[in-house]
């Protein structure tokens, strides 16, 4: 149940973070977001990053139960499947950044991260 706390804390405070930029800032976000897209280095470096992750917590969080922690579980495996995203589905990396590209997904996406923040925060901290 500690390696749980400890993930929802971490999930909690980066969905806060993340949601900042995407609700308030959205053009500079989308800037820095092709910017990444467009730089075959940089993605290839984000997409080893991201599988590493997603491996690691997957390796300390695969708990597949009925209560909060299989979302915990879940956004384990999300990182990993972006990272395998990343680094071979390049079309499908193009088809996310073309129906993406817009102020309206941008701000959902941060309504999104809110809620997950704020629902992992609770199970994590105990707010």
């Amino acid at each position: 149940m500690h390696i749980s706390l400890l993930l929802a804390k971490f999930f909690a405070i980066y969905f806060l973070v993340i949601s900042l930029p995407l609700l308030f800032a959205t053009d500079s976000f989308r800037e820095r977001g092709n910017a990444l897209f467009d730089n075959a280095g940089a993605m290839f470096l984000a997409s080893i990053f991201s599988l590493i992750l997603g491996i690691f917590l997957i390796l300390l969080h695969n708990i597949w139960t009925q209560d909060w922690r299989v979302l915990v579980t879940v956004l384990c495996w999300l990182t990993f499947i972006k990272g395998m995203v990343y680094l071979y589905c390049s079309r499908t990396r193009e088809f996310v950044r073309k129906h993406i590209n817009h102020n309206t997904a941008y701000r959902i996406n941060g309504g999104v991260c809110v809620v997950l923040g704020l629902y992992l925060g609770y199970h994590g901290f105990g707010f």
